[in-house]
């Protein structure tokens, strides 16, 4: 709990930080003129991208697609009021109690697609310097943009695939317990095929796709002009900003990001918080409708992820 609130009053500091230093004015001037229709049109691309992104999760559950995309989109919601989006291990726990199985299995699964998802951000990512260094230069600590989804997708493919996770575990009194949980996870992904792993990365690149349009639309909504490659390599940059674990989805971080890239684009830091804060309300308020899982799998208070 203390660490909860640490991070949100971090967050929230940075976030007022951000709009004190670039003009708060300006920002919400531009969000007060926000055009509803091109927020429609955001609001429906961003919803296609949810449904993609749950069609990843019929891999691994024999769900009905309704029961599967409001665990998704459960998992999402909480995503956003966590540090690195670790809310979204939810999922994890709605699925295995709507299937009535395992939770470590689910939470072996859901790993093994998050990380075949920020496998395919570092390619996005490396695509999307290549496309920035023909507007501007790329600056060095671009680079660390990489940093999260590398360590990401090596965390969980060295405990989800290698031996020496048990060892360690074992090794380590207070995490001997956790060494049967492991196995129950390495059983779980084992189950998944090479071929549904493309299938799912390739799910994750037409998502792009929409999530460009996404921002291609909430970016004309407060009367800036990108045009659609510009939004569409913009997602990768600054999706995995959010991933960084200092404060609930990386809440003024974010917006430093954004600002950081609008000025280098040739557009104002305020426009690029602007832009953020826009996209945060817009996933908000689709992810929103995972409220109604929250409410059906009851969570107990001392929830426990690893319980076979």
């Amino acid at each position: 709990m203390k660490k909860t609130i640490i991070t949100s009053l971090l967050g929230v500091a940075l976030f007022v930080l951000v709009l004190y230093l670039f003009g708060i004015e300006k920002i919400f001037s531009l969000l007060l003129k926000t055009n509803i229709s091109f927020f429609i049109f955001a609001s429906i691309s961003y919803l296609v991208a949810e449904i993609l992104a749950a069609l990843k999760l019929r891999f691994i559950s024999n769900l009905k697609f309704k029961e599967i995309f409001f665990s998704h989109v459960g998992g999402m919601f909480l995503g956003q009021l966590t540090p690195g989006k670790a809310g979204y291990f939810y999922t994890s726990y709605s699925l295995a109690k709507k299937e009535s199985v395992s939770i470590s299995g689910k939470v072996g699964q859901v790993s093994l697609v998050m990380a075949l998802m920020m496998l395919s951000k570092i390619f996005l990512i490396t695509a999307s310097l290549i496309y920035f260094s023909f507007l501007f230069s790329i600056p060095n600590y671009f680079l660390l943009s990489f940093l999260m989804p590398v360590l990401i997708v090596s965390l969980v493919f060295i405990v989800l695939y290698s031996k020496s996770s048990k060892r360690a575990f074992l090794r380590i009194p207070l995490l001997r317990k956790g060494v049967k949980y492991i196995e129950l996870m390495q059983k779980a992904v084992r189950e998944v095929s090479f071929k549904n792993a493309v299938l799912m990365i390739l799910l994750d690149v037409i998502g792009w796709t929409f999530w460009g349009m996404t921002y291609y639309f909430l970016i004309h909504s407060i009367g800036l002009n990108l045009p659609y490659l510009t939004c569409l390599f913009l997602q990768p940059l600054l999706s995995a900003i959010l991933f960084i674990p200092i404060s609930p989805n990386a809440l003024g971080l974010g917006e430093s990001g954004g600002a950081l890239i609008f000025s280098l684009l040739g557009l104002s830091p305020g426009d690029g918080v602007a832009f953020l804060i826009l996209s945060r309300i817009v996933t908000l308020f689709v992810d929103s409708v995972g409220i109604l899982d929250l409410r059906t799998v009851k969570i107990p208070k001392k929830y426990k992820i690893f319980n076979s």
